[in-house]
């Protein structure tokens, strides 16, 4: 897993924001998987918007691995375990292993069970989405879900990961320059489609 270190401490500690460590698990992985073949219905463009675009998401759930884990442990090597999470949840295929999928082929990687802000501890889960009936989650895994609401979408297209790493660079920019608007801190999400796009959803207060 190639490390994130050299590029992504100092523009995390210096935008307090999520730094993408699981980019690095995405980069080892995410290039061979056949997995991606079939992912669809999301819209890139081809560099970082500078301004999202909103959208109202319904409740769906997601199933998969996850950790807690807090930013500032994630701007250290030693005590970062995203990279971690997302080595672990390719590696050990289980994007194949979770029933359930039906059309929607995209990983995600969901942020949820905030303690405060982005300052306090919360859970990461890397997962695929499943049905509402998938009540007991997989031996092994955990079922999240994402709230509903309105959400700000970032999009990102280019290499791994500094595509992702750049991404919440943006939106932590964007928030910093609107104070207006306001983050729910209830379930924020990543959506793949493969190795080098991304769409990141900020809840924020309606």
């Amino acid at each position: 897993v190639r490390s994130l270190q050299g590029f992504s401490q100092t523009r995390a500690q210096r935008e307090n924001g999520n730094t993408a460590f699981l980019a690095a698990g995405l980069t080892a992985h995410l290039p061979d998987n056949p997995a991606l073949a079939d992912f669809q219905n999301l819209t890139f463009s081809r560099q970082l918007q500078t301004q999202p675009t909103t959208t109202r998401i319904p409740a769906f759930s997601v199933a998969g691995l996850a950790v807690r884990t807090r930013n500032s442990e994630e701007t250290d090597p030693g005590t970062a375990r995203i990279g971690s999470l997302w080595d672990r949840f390719f590696s050990q295929s289980w994007e194949r292993k979770l029933p359930g999928r039906g059309e929607d082929g995209r990983i995600f990687g969901v942020y949820s069970g905030y303690e405060s802000d982005e300052h306090g501890a919360f859970d990461v889960t890397a997962g695929v989405a499943v049905a509402e009936a998938l009540a007991t989650p997989v031996p092994g895994t955990v079922r999240v879900d994402v709230q509903p609401g309105d959400y700000l979408v970032f999009t990102g297209q280019g290499s791994m990961p500094q595509m992702v790493i750049e991404t919440w660079g943006e939106i932590w920019r964007y928030f910093a320059e609107n104070p207006q608007v306001r983050r729910r801190f209830g379930t924020d999400f990543e959506a793949y489609e493969g190795p080098d796009r991304v769409a990141i959803h900020i809840g924020v207060v309606a």
